[in-house]
């Protein structure tokens, strides 16, 4: 299995919302790598996720400098606490998909 931690990370810090079977959180995207991103979940929406959505897929979309909108779609692998906040990881299986 390729390791994955030296993937190289862009640091982001952007508000992303992300939706998680139609329910969108209040989320900030941190980093991102092309295996997968680490979000903050911020405010109350970190009571609408726990262990049970680990492993599920969740979609969100961001917009490049210059490019058009990608949809990414992400597993669940990992929630933990820092400083109060929810973080969320996720992997990506899948390239995302360019939307006009």
């Amino acid at each position: 299995m390729r390791e994955r931690r030296s993937s190289k990370r862009i640091s982001v810090k952007h508000s992303v919302p992300v939706e998680l079977d139609g329910v969108a959180l209040d989320t900030t995207l941190l980093d991102i790598s092309r295996e997968g991103a680490l979000f903050a979940v911020n405010g109350v929406d970190a009571e609408k996720i726990g262990d049970p959505d680990l492993g599920r897929e969740v979609t969100f979309r961001i917009r490049p400098k210059r490019s058009p909108v990608r949809l990414y779609t992400g597993e669940i692998i990992r929630l933990y606490y820092y400083d109060d906040t929810l973080h969320l990881v996720l992997r990506f299986w899948k390239k995302y998909t360019e939307q006009s």
